[in-house]
């Protein structure tokens, strides 16, 4: 009778044990090798880890029992978005199969430039555009650029190129740049090299080259090299928190060379280079591999650029049609002309 109630001891404990065990394997779900491979792919390759002092593993830890109750690719990324988040990178984000973008960063600032504003100068003054990304106008003999975009399926150098080529005898520029968000670096590179007589040195970057998280390159200079003849005469880049990525790296180059000053508001401060990688239900995923610097070497994330003179603008401006940074930048250069006179 003791044999036959210790055996009964025995066989009780020995299934409590396996039903325990049971309870604490992780469920295999359709999500559960993708969450895997997203987290590895930051694990290897995020390049602002150092610097952004994020405990990955944690994040790991406290997202990966969620997929467990996954149901559909929408909550799915959901998840992985609110792991995602506190990197707080605005190059981090979901692409769906229909092509729209779910980004895991909304940034906290507000833009320095009102579209319908910005648009109805350029009428005001009878400029165009001339491609979707990019417009001009002369106002009392100074040019106008607006380029909205560095994408390369918005406007190609060569039309810019044509418009200053045009207006040589202008006496200066305001090249805004406040709407782009960037695309095309060797673009916004190749029209920044219209403006400098040497080569120089615009930024630099460093890329993630190891396991470890703080396994990064030696920082390697991004150069300007000059296209055609130089402009000269005064220039105003307009800058604000909208500008972001290659826009930035342009900003930083036209920073660095002699003649041109920086007015309005700091950058976005976000640069990283994606790569993009796919899950198998049609998503895409980003994982930034570059640090880029300022020509000074100051990191661009989180930090941005701040112009060389900042200039308020708000809703209450735009309400009422007026541009104050625009209005500024026209008054700097006819001031700038003066005083060359």
């Amino acid at each position: 009778m003791r044999n036959c109630f210790a055996l009964f001891i025995f066989i009780t404990a020995f299934s409590g044990c396996k039903k325990n065990d049971t309870i604490i394997t992780p469920i295999q779900t359709e999500y559960t090798q993708d969450f895997e491979t997203l987290w590895s792919h930051f694990d290897q390759e995020y390049c602002y880890f150092p610097m952004k002092n994020i405990d990955w593993n944690a994040l790991h830890d406290r997202y990966r029992p969620e997929i467990d109750t996954v149901s559909s690719a929408e909550s799915f990324v959901g998840i992985c978005t609110a792991m995602l988040a506190p990197l707080r990178d605005g190059h981090v984000y979901f692409t769906a199969p229909d092509g729209s973008y779910h980004r895991t960063r909304v940034s906290p600032y507000h833009a320095n430039y009102d579209m319908k504003v910005y648009q109805s100068l350029y009428q005001k003054y009878g400029g165009e555009f001339v491609d979707k990304g990019l417009g001009y106008a002369v106002v009392d003999s100074i040019l106008c650029i607006g380029i909205l975009s560095w994408l390369d399926d918005n406007f190609v150098v060569a039309d810019f190129d044509r418009i200053l080529d045009s207006c040589k005898a202008m006496h200066g520029i305001i090249l805004d740049v406040r709407p782009n968000g960037g695309g095309d670096q060797n673009l916004a590179l190749q029209v920044a090299g219209r403006f400098t007589s040497s080569t120089t040195i615009g930024s630099y970057w460093s890329v993630r080259n190891g396991p470890n998280h703080s396994d990064l390159t030696s920082p390697a200079p991004i150069k300007v090299s000059p296209r055609g003849w130089t402009w000269t005469k005064p220039v105003a880049v307009l800058s604000g928190r909208v500008c972001f990525s290659s826009c930035e790296g342009f900003i930083s180059a036209m920073r660095n060379i002699p003649g041109i000053t920086v007015i309005g508001d700091t950058t976005g401060g976000g640069s990283g280079n994606p790569k993009l990688y796919a899950f198998g239900n049609g998503w895409q995923y980003s994982v930034p591999q570059w640090i880029e610097y300022t020509a000074d070497m100051k990191v661009i994330e989180w930090n941005g650029i701040a112009p060389d003179i900042y200039v308020k603008a708000d809703s209450t401006d735009f309400a009422q049609g007026d541009d104050p940074v625009f209005d500024y930048a026209l008054a700097w250069i006819k001031n700038a002309l003066v005083a060359r006179q």
